[in-house]
């Protein structure tokens, strides 16, 4: 199995998406730079017209999902460097590259706009942790293991798509929490959906949410005001299967993962049973 996915920039205005780079995870700098996951699982930046390429990270190992600080300085990732996926952090421009977890390792998610905390996906029980920036004081957060799904930019919202209820029709519904105390805030529903919520993000000013709902087989780019009754349309995105969206700290470009899975199959001939004593394996 492998696939072609690659990292398309969509300015939100005109939804003419260009092609970037090979790619699958992304994020933005302050300045509108995009750092990325390449193919061969390191990490690299370039800028926004696929000029000044540069290479981070370079090994045998995975360093993938990386995200900013706010102030664009340091670069947090996870990396199987140490035998298992752990959380590293390092500076733009690739120096100074440690780890930062040791109970449990994961996947970068959030760093609150002071740059203090970092939150992450746990790898194993893919329950949330939280770690400082400096590799001090990691810990569960355990109120908020099983629904987040993007953190809003100025670090007091969560949103998830909520799929608790039974019917088909009733599960579509976009939830926001507040990360202080989880307390409910708003419960979206999107009765315009026909087919199935796919990605969510949130607006560079944390006061909207973009999702992407795939629709007999075409991908649509949706925008909900949490101040608006309805959300509106912004764009199609295409048939091939988007894996996420990330708005620019600007708001004026978002970037898209999108591309296919590519799948085949292979057929072994020649083994033997003698080869293989007791497994009971034929011609």
């Amino acid at each position: 199995m492998d696939n072609d996915f690659a990292i398309y920039l969509v300015p939100p205005r005109d939804g003419n998406s260009r092609k970037l780079v090979a790619g699958k995870s992304v994020s933005f700098t302050p300045a509108g730079s995009v750092v990325y996951e390449s193919p061969d699982r390191d990490i690299w930046t370039i800028d926004p017209d696929g000029t000044s390429k540069r290479q981070l990270t370079n090994g045998s190992f995975t360093d993938a999902c990386p995200i900013l600080s706010p102030d664009g300085r340091i670069i947090f990732f996870s990396s199987n460097r140490s035998g298992v996926n752990q959380v590293w952090r390092m500076n733009i421009d690739g120096s100074d590259q440690r780890q930062l977890t040791r109970v449990e390792g994961g996947y970068p998610s959030f760093v609150t706009p002071q740059g203090d905390w970092l939150y992450y996906r746990a790898g194993i029980t893919n329950s949330f942790r939280k770690i400082g920036t400096d590799g001090s004081d990691e810990q569960s957060v355990a109120e908020i293991d099983q629904f987040a799904d993007a953190f809003s930019p100025d670090g007091r919202l969560l949103a998830y798509f909520d799929n608790e209820t039974a019917g088909p029709r009733e599960s579509l519904k976009i939830g926001v929490r507040a990360l202080v105390d989880q307390a409910l805030v708003q419960m979206m529903r999107p009765d315009h959906v026909k087919g199935e919520l796919l990605t969510l993000q949130w607006s560079s000013d944390s006061r909207s949410i973009l999702y992407v709902v795939k629709e007999a087989g075409v991908h649509h780019l949706w925008r909900w005001r949490l101040d608006q009754s309805k959300p509106e349309l912004l764009m199609d995105l295409g048939i091939e299967p988007v894996e996420r969206i990330v708005v620019s700290p600007d708001g004026l470009s978002i970037a898209k993962v999108q591309g296919k899975w590519l799948n085949d199959a292979y057929l072994i001939t020649g083994l033997n049973n003698s080869s293989y004593p007791g497994t009971g394996l034929s011609r």
